[in-house]
């Protein structure tokens, strides 16, 4: 068995091509972790708006290079440990509507769709959502206050450093985010987890080359 094993340590969201493609992909990406604080309490006080926020565009660079890895008709497991839309369903509508308008030709079909997910007998898990807001925080110098904000569109009082990918999109009823899947912690007393399986339907546009 340990012939068939290969270990590879390089940046996910530019790892090299290889003439193995693989037939399924699993991007367990980085994440802010809000979804394990019930076992790990200690991430609770230094959580901010601004972790899930940094991390966004990486996320999605590591899922569309998992999706240019996977063989037509395969499929990536894009999954976190983070219960916030900006890493999840944000994330994943992000790449579907990029494959999407890098379609030649005008086609209307994309090379990716969101997988049906199989039921599981004795776990509760929760549907995807098509509609989030995008958090934020300050806190006022004179009383020490902290305010909380959010939006759902981008607008401009919006900080210009927020991508729009951040935000529900207009197009995005036709993706099927519903069939992402979610898992409370008090829906099966365990921590909180995200997880979506993306099919690689045809090559997908490269824009970047990599070695």
């Amino acid at each position: 068995l340990t012939d068939r094993i290969v270990l590879k340590n390089f940046d996910a969201s530019n790892f090299p091509s290889s003439s193995l493609q693989p037939h399924v992909v699993l991007a367990d990406v980085p994440c802010s972790g809000d979804g394990t604080i019930r076992k790990d309490p200690s991430i609770l006080p230094v959580w901010s708006p601004a972790t899930a926020r940094s991390l966004h565009t990486l996320q999605i660079k590591i899922l569309w290079r998992a999706l240019e890895l996977v063989r037509v008709g395969g499929v990536v497991s894009y999954s976190t440990c983070s219960l916030n839309p900006i890493e999840n369903e944000a994330v994943v509508q992000a790449v579907l509507l990029k494959a999407k308008e890098k379609m030649v030709g005008g086609k209307p079909s994309s090379p990716l769709e969101l997988c049906k997910f199989p039921d599981l007998d004795g776990i509760k898990l929760r549907p995807g959502v098509s509609e989030w807001k995008a958090l934020d925080h300050s806190v006022e110098d004179e009383d020490d206050v902290v305010r909380w904000t959010d939006v759902s569109c981008r607008s401009e009082s919006t900080p210009e450093e927020w991508d729009s990918t951040l935000f529900p999109s207009t197009l995005n009823k036709d993706l099927k985010l519903e069939r992402c899947r979610r898992l409370l912690p008090q829906d099966n007393d365990t921590g909180g987890f995200f997880v979506a399986f993306i099919r690689k339907k045809a090559d997908l546009p490269s824009c970047v080359q990599h070695t």
